[in-house]
């Protein structure tokens, strides 16, 4: 039997597929989910690198959406997403450019965007 790896390596990643459109109206439309591409559309791929969490990234980001949260003891929805974007996510592939993602950049990503990556990566994580 091969003995298991307990510990998230620096080079553990997660990637998710964003899918990016405009609708009809001309709004930017973004999901994680390929089925949930409009079919009369084509959809831009962004590729979201995030680093898998350790421990600490996890008792930090919960620490954080809870310091928000209600007074029930349950994470504040959008303070845990806010914390996973920040603390995971390294960077951004769009056509040929490489984002790398610091704090000025994630502040001036699409909601839309934004929200799929998160939403995408929880699919995938445990935090």
């Amino acid at each position: 039997m091969e003995k298991l790896d307990i510990f998230v390596r620096t080079d553990d990643h997660v990637e998710v597929d964003v899918f990016a459109w405009r609708d009809d109206k001309g709004e930017l439309r973004a999901t994680n989910e390929e089925s949930e591409v409009p079919k009369d559309v084509e959809a831009q791929i962004i590729k979201c690198i995030f680093r898998r969490p350790n421990y600490q990234d996890s008792n930090a980001i919960l620490r954080t959406a809870s310091i928000t949260g209600e007074m029930s003891g349950a994470p504040d929805l959008m303070s845990f997403q806010d914390a996973i974007i920040r603390s995971l996510l390294i960077e951004v592939h769009y056509g040929d450019e490489v984002v790398n993602m610091r704090q000025p950049k994630i502040n001036s990503l699409h909601t839309n965007i934004a929200r799929a990556a998160v939403g995408g990566v929880l699919d995938k994580i445990t935090i």
